[in-house]
């Protein structure tokens, strides 16, 4: 999450490539969400889910050369603050084919 200028709680991804970018989304009720990063053809998608079953999709972007290795990360940071905790959990690798990247399954 990070606090939006009004307060809300939003899910937030930066993609860099060469400049970093900032992607925004909508504002989640309570203090957890289910995060999901797929691979769909060429380009990457980002969704997220209050209760990891119905998803939401929050962008779809590509890196560079679709053949080149991925590799992805967890962060959690405090920019503006002395600081913050974020618990990652129930981390998990399935190897499963995204059909539609915006039908929320």
């Amino acid at each position: 999450f990070e606090l939006s200028p009004e307060g809300n709680a939003l899910v937030v991804s930066v993609v860099t490539r060469g400049v970093s970018d900032d992607a925004n989304g909508q504002p989640i009720e309570g203090d957890a969400v289910h995060l999901r990063v797929s691979k769909f053809g060429s380009a990457i998608a980002f969704h997220y889910s209050l209760d990891g079953e119905r998803w939401t999709l929050h962008r779809i972007f590509c890196l560079r050369e679709p053949s080149a290795p991925i590799s992805a990360g967890f962060l959690a940071q405090c920019p503006t603050g002395e600081a913050c905790r974020a618990d990652f959990s129930c981390i998990s690798f399935v190897e499963k084919k995204l059909c539609d990247p915006r039908d929320g399954s």
